[in-house]
């Protein structure tokens, strides 16, 4: 049986242990007992069992047929479920998801793998086996009452963005401790990209930490990192040991593979490292311990009490008993050492491969670099420069995200400006595109290191970025429904604007609508299309 992807996580929070392994148990009952007709109650896993579940139609409409049984481990100092399901891919090829709750004194795991075995006793190639996250881990991320870890990494299902030089500082500090999870670095830059970050945060939970950049925070992070590289709008792998290779994607790229092409070639490549890292199940393994040492202790105390006695008989059968204990605790170990043996030598086979892989990859690195010499260095890139045009009636999300980026989050756009301008068929996108440009790139100054002198802020605008912007509007300002808007559980106020033209026809005049998010250090842009009033 080969293991192709596993997950340990320790398992905290406010609840007591047993209440922790309660509540698993119930994610594992309700995971169990999802998209079949046969309910599975969390007090049937309290005791081994087996059972076949009715069959469960998959993502790709095929129907799946599946056994499942599990283990149980109860006494007072450990409790643990192993439980395994079974399904048929191919012919003569076997998946099994196996998920573990121990816990041991006070402290509670949850382990999740699948393996995969090859039972037809012939020699064949077996085609690779897509490889997707067990879905209970996101359901047990997703409950409030318990937070998961790894090491001293919190494991919480979201991706983590790096907007300034203090969070740089942080993360080249994160790159540089081994012990880390692999890390996927994304140049947010475009909403392919803003997808990517989403979907791999979801799952690849576990496996990988996501975190997102900027153009100014990937390029502070190469200085420091030069392995941490980030294609511009694309995304970089890192993993834990910063001297092996990462896999990067282009802008063109994530496009091309869209957000599940991308978790499919980093789960292939995570997956595998991880079966091996993470081969031996622990948290079971603890549990045997402590039911064989409780065996062997309670069978030394009858001994010990039958030699008291002088009785011979039941000195004989305690004698029998500690033998049997003594065997079954040997066979434990024993079998512990055959695994890690096992799993020794399924590492090297796959460390020779990735050796001679390597190899070829470095060849083709070269023959890339050769051909791509003379083109335009990505330090050289001016991510003004590569803004999307916006295009009347049609999606703005391209440019508004590129601005976004290129303004290091000094300014934001609601979804309520991206249907503003979708919704018009505005006269002059050009100009709108110019206006929307000089104010992302006020902003950026705005909330710099150097402003500048600012008296009254129109004026402001006006003199350094060529922006007519009111900050008063009777008409707005009598209207509840006009006056303000929400973003991100906030109250702000729609009445500043740029003028962008005026004195035309009334479905000519532009207008965008934005607010001072001071403690974002932020322009919040909620409108960019025609003026919101008729008067």
């Amino acid at each position: 049986m080969q293991i192709i992807y596993a997950v340990d996580l320790e398992v905290v929070g406010d609840l007591p242990a047993l209440g922790r392994h309660e509540l698993l148990l119930e994610h594992v009952a309700d995971w169990l007992s999802g998209g079949s007709t046969r309910e599975v109650l969390a007090s049937e896993l309290l005791n081994a069992n087996a059972t076949t579940l009715p069959p469960r139609r998959e993502a790709n409409r095929k129907l799946v047929h599946r056994d499942a049984s599990w283990e149980v481990i109860g006494i007072p100092s450990a409790q643990s479920l192993r439980l395994s399901v079974a399904q048929d891919l191919e012919r003569d090829v076997q998946l099994t998801t196996r998920v573990t709750v121990a816990t041991i004194g006070e402290d509670t795991s949850l382990r999740i793998e699948l393996s995969r075995e090859h039972q037809g006793g012939y020699l064949s190639p077996v085609r690779d086996t897509p490889i997707f996250q067990p879905g209970i881990l996101r359901e047990v991320v997703m409950d409030d009452r318990l937070q998961l870890q790894i090491g001293s990494q919190k494991i919480d299902g979201k991706y983590l963005p790096i907007r300034t030089s203090s969070d740089v500082a942080v993360l080249v500090d994160v790159l540089a401790a081994s012990h880390r999870l692999p890390i996927v670095l994304i140049h947010l830059r475009s909403p392919e990209s803003w997808e990517v970050a989403r979907v791999l945060s979801k799952k690849l939970i576990g496996l990988a930490r996501v975190i997102t950049l900027n153009f100014a925070t990937s390029n502070q992070v190469f200085a420091h990192v030069p392995r941490a590289k980030v294609p511009f709008g694309g995304a970089t792998l890192v993993w834990s040991d910063l001297t092996s290779p990462g896999l990067s994607f282009t802008e063109e790229e994530i496009v091309a593979l869209g957000p599940e092409g991308v978790r499919a070639r980093l789960m292939g490549r995570l997956a595998a490292i991880s079966g091996l890292a993470r081969g031996l199940d622990k948290g079971w393994r603890a549990a045997q311990a402590r039911l064989q040492n409780e065996a062997r202790v309670e069978a030394e105390a009858k001994v010990q009490a039958a030699i008291d006695s002088e009785n011979l008989g039941a000195e004989n059968t305690a004698l029998r008993e500690q033998v049997s204990a003594s065997q079954s605790e040997a066979h434990l170990w024993q079998g512990l050492a055959e695994e890690a043996e096992a799993k020794g030598a399924e590492a090297e086979a796959l460390a020779s491969r990735a050796e001679d892989a390597e190899r070829s990859a470095e060849y083709w690195r070269e023959q890339y670099e050769s051909i791509r010499q003379g083109a335009t260095a990505e330090e050289d890139i001016d991510p003004w420069d590569r803004i999307p045009r916006l295009i009347a009636k049609t999606d703005p999300a391209p440019a508004f995200r590129a601005l976004e980026d290129a303004a290091q989050g000094r300014i934001v756009f609601t979804e309520a400006a991206e249907r503003s301008w979708k919704n018009i068929s505005y006269p002059d996108p050009d100009d709108m595109a110019e206006k929307v440009r000089r104010l992302a790139m006020a902003a950026v100054e705005l909330y710099g290191d150097n402003p500048g002198q600012i008296g009254h802020l129109d004026d402001w605008f006006m003199e350094r970025h060529g922006l007519k912007v009111a900050m008063s509007d009777q008409v707005i300002s009598r209207s509840p429904k006009l006056r303000e808007f929400q973003f991100e559980d906030v109250t702000y106020s729609q009445i500043p604007h740029v003028k962008v033209r005026d004195g035309v026809k009334p479905n000519e005049v532009g207008r965008i609508h934005f607010d001072f998010d001071k403690e974002n250090q932020r322009l919040v842009v909620n409108h960019v299309a025609l003026k919101l009033h008729s008067r």
